[in-house]
């Protein structure tokens, strides 16, 4: 079984770090914000995010999706208290994540990073992010 590389992960004590990274980058960057792992059971405790990584997992086991990998960065924004919190960092700008999963993309360049993130409305979030074909497509897309 084909694993998802994951040296880019970040989790909701990180958001400076995420910013740091995204400022320095020089390529596109995908990020796929997930519900962090119950301390309890080891799982997601977002069922759609559970399902979304078995999505992933599928798409990347073809090669000519491969090289993508290289451009994902996984943030897990928190236990369930901490995500339905109003302060959640990622609830905040310039993430505005207000469902997961969510899938979103920031493009490198000069510009304020809040300039470079997808805006809302062209972000794939929750059951748009389970559907194969959108996914893909989202994936594949450069802007």
């Amino acid at each position: 079984m084909l694993l998802i590389p994951k040296t880019k992960t970040f989790d909701q004590t990180q958001s400076k770090e995420l910013i740091n990274h995204l400022s320095t980058t020089k390529s596109n960057q995908i990020i796929i914000f997930y519900s962090s792992h119950d301390s309890n059971t080891g799982q997601m405790w977002c069922g759609d995010c559970v399902e979304l990584q078995s999505n992933l997992i599928n798409v990347f086991e073809n090669e000519k999706y491969q090289a993508l990998q290289d451009q994902l960065v996984y943030v897990y924004v928190g236990e369930r208290d901490q995500w339905r919190s109003s302060d959640n960092v990622f609830r905040q700008s310039p993430w505005s994540i207000t469902n997961l999963p969510t899938i979103l993309k920031v493009l490198p360049g000069e510009k304020p990073l809040n300039e470079r993130i997808s805006p809302l409305d062209s972000r794939l979030v929750e059951d748009e992010a389970n559907n194969r074909e959108r996914l893909v497509n989202y994936l594949t897309t450069s802007t």
